[in-house]
């Protein structure tokens, strides 16, 4: 199975597993999970943010 399509069918199992959800204890640890994801803003070094930031201006 192509690896992208495999991610995909996981997603959903996950959305259709999430919208019957009714344990709030397992909701608030999905949200702590997502508040702990990284994004590339995080990865970067303060020299590039600050480039970034001045290119914005």
């Amino acid at each position: 199975m192509d690896i992208n399509l495999e991610i995909q069918t996981k997603k959903l199992e996950l959305i259709h597993w999430l919208s019957s959800l009714n344990d709030l204890s397992i909701i608030d640890k999905i949200s702590e999970i997502k508040k702990e994801e990284k994004t590339w803003w995080d990865d970067i070094s303060e020299a590039e943010k600050k480039m970034i930031e001045e290119g914005e201006k």
